[in-house]
This record gives structure tokens, C-alpha cells and sequence, in this order.
């Protein structure tokens, strides 16, 4: 009997199957892990890793069941209510990738053309290989990412060229279109200058009708542009733009199975200002004593030119202290 065992990340979709083998149906179908009960209690979810004993009460979240409890039950060498799927939800009140600037790892925040704040993703194949339009991975800021699935279209599909390109679209950008992507890691979907513009490249659709190929989209490029901006002293990473460049390939009729291939790649474009001052040169001395202009310049060693401007100084005062000793 195989254990099914998965760490569930903060802001990380995942969708995990396993499979579960029985010897004996009858003295097994009262197991924990066939029971509802067991994926909503036993277990404590905090509002923040940071907590104390003291206040754990209070960084408690409320877990509610959304479906009715059946405990698992025999009838007639069949085990019913036993569970087969768990779809956990936790919601949060904002997303943030930084605080203003973007966190190196954290997801990549994007604006959905309906106004909702949702990270980017990209297809992530299944075990097998196959593209779902359910699985999908998030894009971390700063890392880029390369990932490829094999999509199979129904007969019907293939059959409609419109159809197969709208499709084709919607697996590799997925079910939510982008507008703009966040220029901050903490923007809000109020806030418009807080939004840097996002650009596409489709696939050039041409007159198809009574042709029996195809032009589709099988790639997406997602290029970002960013920059650390602000003081020297406290950089933030802030992104700039980005487009999706779709790449297009021309199919015929019967290929109803194609390869698609989905890359991320980040462009830093930040220029680091000179330092405001010059760095010492080696052949630089500076004087550790009252004679150091004096002996530099019996020994022949190049001085500073604050050297020189020292030994007027000094000759001046010399010549002062004399006038006034005669007086």
C-alpha cells in the first residue's frame, strides 16, 4: 500500500495522483486516509510562519468543509464515501511578491483583462508527459524557466482551423488573458502607475478557408524586462515590460498531436551609476609628519599636489613668524 505524502507551498498550485493498492477490502475500508474527516482536522494552519505558543490560538485559520461528511461504510464487498479527490483552497487578502520592489524567487504578478491580481504560469506537462489545461507552474521573478508538453486535439478540434488556433492560444497562455504585468512586488490592481505595459506577438492568420493546413501556435516566449532602480544603498527590483511572442507553425489536417514549448527569460537592464567619488590611486602619499614635503622633495619622489600646496603654506607662516619676531 503506497502512502501519499506531498508539502504543500505557500502560493504554489499543485495538482498530485497517486495510487493506492488494497489486499483486503474488508478490514481496510475504515483506513484514515479514505476518510474525509482526515483532510480537514488533525491539523493546524497558521495566518504566519512567525508565531509564539502564547498567541497560537490567535494565528489560527478556520478550515470549513464545503461538502457533506459521509464516513466510509461496507455494503455488499463494496467500500462507499470513500474519498478519491481533495481540492484544498486557501484564499488570500492580497498577493505580494515584495515590498515595494520584487523578492528574487517570489511569483511574478500580472493584471487579467476582467482587473484581477493573479501570478503568471506556464503549462507544466504530467507525468506522462501530456499537457493539461489545469496543471500549470508559477513564474518566479528573476529565474528563467523552460518547459515543454505534448497536446493532443479531438477529432472535431482538428477539424475547425478556428477552432484549433483559439485552443492552441488558451493552453499556452492560459484561461486567464493578461493586460499588464505588476511593476512592483506589492502593487494592487488600483493602482494603474504601478502597472508596466505588456505587448504580444500572435501568429499571422492568413486566408485558410479550403486549405488543408493550419497555422497554430505551439510556443510562447515570455520576455521580461527589469531593472534595479532607487538608492545605492537600498536597490529594488522593478520590472519595466514584457511581451508574449507566440511561435507559429503550420499543420495539416490529420496532426492532431503537437509539441508545445513555453520559455521565460528575464532581461536585466539596471545601470549602476559611477561612485561619486574616485578611488585612491596607488602612486598617492599623504603625509605622516611635519618634514614628509621636505624629504619627498630632496628624495626626488613625485609628490601629491596637496603636498606642494602644504609647503607654500608652510613657508608663508614661516616668513609671517619671522616678521613678527623682529618686531
Amino acid at each position: 500500500m503506497n502512502i501519499c505524502v506531498v508539502f504543500v507551498g505557500f502560493l504554489q498550485r499543485r495538482n498530485i495522483t497517486c495510487s493506492r493498492i488494497f489486499t483486503n477490502l474488508n478490514n481496510q475500508c475504515d483506513l484514515p486516509f479514505l476518510s474525509a474527516s482526515t483532510y480537514y482536522s488533525g491539523f493546524v494552519v497558521l495566518k504566519t510562519p512567525n508565531y509564539s505558543n502564547a498567541n497560537l490560538s490567535e494565528m489560527k485559520v478556520n478550515i470549513i468543509n464545503g461538502n457533506r461528511i459521509l464516513s466510509p461504510s461496507l455494503i455488499e464487498n463494496s467500500c462507499s464515501n470513500v474519498v478519491s479527490k481533495s481540492n484544498p483552497h486557501v484564499p488570500s487578502i492580497s498577493v505580494r511578491s515584495g515590498n515595494p520592489g520584487y523578492i528574487i524567487g517570489a511569483p511574478l504578478l500580472a493584471l487579467t483583462v476582467k482587473g484581477e491580481l493573479v501570478p503568471v504560469t506556464v503549462l507544466q506537462n504530467t507525468a506522462n508527459g501530456l499537457c493539461t489545461e489545469e496543471l500549470r507552474t508559477t513564474v518566479p521573478f528573476g529565474y528563467n524557466m523552460r518547459s515543454s508538453c505534448t497536446h493532443s486535439f479531438s477529432e472535431n478540434t482538428a477539424n475547425n482551423c478556428a477552432q484549433l488556433r483559439n485552443e492552441s492560444y488558451s493552453f499556452l497562455q492560459g484561461k486567464s488573458i493578461l493586460k499588464s504585468l505588476a511593476a512592483l512586488g506589492n502593487a494592487t490592481a488600483s493602482q494603474t502607475a504601478f502597472w508596466a505595459g505588456l505587448v504580444y506577438g500572435s501568429c499571422a492568420v492568413q486566408n485558410e478557408d479550403g486549405s488543408e493546413s493550419c497555422t497554430i501556435p505551439i510556443g510562447l516566449d515570455i520576455q521580461i524586462v527589469w531593472a534595479y532602480v532607487g538608492k545605492l544603498s537600498n536597490p529594488q527590483a522593478q520590472v519595466l515590460g514584457g511581451r508574449f511572442l507566440f511561435k507559429c507553425k503550420t499543420i495539416t489536417c490529420c496532426n492532431v498531436s503537437t509539441s508545445m514549448v513555453t520559455t521565460v527569460t528575464f532581461y536585466d537592464t539596471t545601470i549602476r551609476p559611477v561612485a561619486p567619488r574616485g578611488e585612491p590611486q596607488i602612486n598617492w602619499r599623504f603625509p605622516f609628519d611635519f618634514f614628509f614635503p621636505f624629504k619627498a622633495a630632496i628624495s626626488g619622489v613625485k609628490s601629491h599636489p596637496a603636498s606642494e600646496l602644504y609647503i607654500v603654506v608652510l613657508c608663508l607662516f614661516t616668513l609671517n613668524l619671522t616678521r613678527m619676531w623682529h618686531r
